[in-house]
């Protein structure tokens, strides 16, 4: 009898508590976003608790309350309120929230409840939420929905003190998926640019995805993923990065800075090593040029590999290839529609120096330009350019802007021989590209 009477306790116990520790239900996060400390997580970026339904919500006849605890994040909601009909919340502090749900409202029996994580990021790491039951059939658990920075990234590099090539290797020890896409940002310092050379490979998450590419500026480059990743851990190797001086270049250190730009605060510099530039007048100054030139400065005729020049309405730095030089005036689209381009810069770029360019104002106001033997004249206002004595018309004449002359670059690009096949516009992005052939 003693035994039987034991029994019957315990059932009897059960049947009074059917909460807590006999809690019946599925739980999850909807998203687990890559965050930033301070972020505030809202609109279509704020992830939702989601308790799926559960049949033990049957023995609730009134109302059933469980609370939600906070780690590396606080509450946005405030006082006390309604998420939806039946299902209430009340703020506890700034980490506790108190839901209760009115079973005679709400049917969580058949439908799931969806809490969303108004909440505010606070430090870096992982962001989660925990369950603790009181006196609902919820399950406990805790669950990430944001993680911060990368509290495990680390790199080595690899330079000389010199200003040329460079290694770089990421460590990502964070097991979670990066999206498709930019993933970490590149910048030189002390007026550097990237060549574009440079071999990059990737394992563990990062196998197969990852390629390099330099943006128009020269100076910034990224690191982009074809693809999303897995939740794991995974390595970047970018060896033998090639970078080069411009005209902006000093002496001085070259450093460089990586920035995720996945939503988080990870970056860091690091020094490459020192730049001396050569003296002018040196000859290996003529890589160097003044400002406002090309390179072909002082060296007539100087581009003897094929390269692409690029100049940009409303940009005051042109490209020579991947090496960025700068002017003091800007590219425009006039009153016509032809974009105009500074022609002491044009003319440079085509490996035209300035010794070789001349202005007039008397009865031919313009400029005149004597290259590979022939002579050219661009007269300011009238709509043509002549070439050893044969005029050609052109869409648009030279233009005195500021002080400063300006033309529609193909009319001088022709003149040395470059067809318009070479020449591109690009009227979404105001971009003028001229293929120059190899002397």
């Amino acid at each position: 009898m003693k035994k039987f009477a034991v029994v019957l306790t315990v059932l009897s116990l059960i049947a009074a508590f059917p909460t807590g520790a006999f809690a019946y239900t599925e739980n999850y996060v909807t998203q687990d976003l890559s965050a930033r400390d301070g972020m505030q997580l809202s609109g279509n970026r704020m992830p939702s608790l989601i308790i799926e339904s559960s049949i033990d919500f049957e023995s609730f006849e009134n109302e059933a309350s469980f609370s939600l605890y906070l780690t590396n994040a606080e509450w946005l909601y405030e006082g006390s309120g309604q998420i939806e009909s039946g299902v209430y919340y009340s703020v506890i502090s700034s980490t506790e929230l108190m839901i209760t749900v009115d079973t005679s409202t709400f049917d969580a029996v058949n439908n799931n409840i969806e809490i969303p994580l108004y909440t505010e990021i606070k430090g870096s790491g992982m962001s989660e939420v925990t369950i603790s039951s009181i006196n609902s059939p919820v399950s406990d658990g805790t669950y990430t929905f944001a993680h911060s920075s990368f509290p495990t990234m680390s790199m080595d590099l690899e330079a000389s003190d010199i200003d040329s090539a460079f290694n770089i290797t990421l460590y990502d020890d964070y097991p979670y998926s990066m999206v498709a896409g930019r993933i970490f940002e590149l910048t030189l310092d002390n007026g550097f640019v990237f060549t574009g050379e440079a071999d990059i490979s990737g394992t563990g998450k990062y196998s197969g995805i990852v390629n390099f590419r330099v943006d128009n500026n020269g100076r910034t480059a990224y690191i982009r993923l074809d693809s999303s990743t897995t939740n794991a851990t995974g390595v970047i190797e970018l060896r033998n990065v090639v970078i080069e001086p411009t005209v902006n270049s000093q002496t001085g250190d070259i450093n460089i800075s990586i920035t995720a730009i996945n939503g988080s605060d990870f970056s860091k510099t690091f020094h490459l090593g020192s730049y001396n530039k050569p003296e002018e007048g040196s000859t290996s100054n003529e890589s160097q040029p003044e400002e406002g030139a090309s390179g072909a400065e002082n060296n007539e005729n100087s581009q003897n590999v094929s390269d692409t020049v690029r100049f940009i309405v409303g940009s005051d730095i042109y490209y020579i290839g991947t090496a960025a030089y700068k002017t003091d005036v800007k590219p425009y689209v006039n009153g016509s529609g032809t974009a105009m381009v500074p022609l002491r810069a044009a003319a440079n770029a085509l490996g035209i120096d300035d010794g070789s360019i001349e202005w007039t104002d008397g009865d031919f106001r313009g400029v005149t330009i004597t290259c590979s033997g022939q002579t050219v004249k661009i007269p300011v206002g009238d709509k043509y350019i002549e070439i050893d004595g044969i005029r050609h018309e052109t869409d648009s004449g030279a233009e005195v802007v500021n002080g400063r002359t300006f033309l529609p670059i193909r009319s001088l690009a022709n003149a040395l021989g470059i067809s318009d096949s070479d020449i591109g516009w690009n009227g979404s992005t105001g971009e003028i590209t001229i293929e120059v052939s190899a002397n």
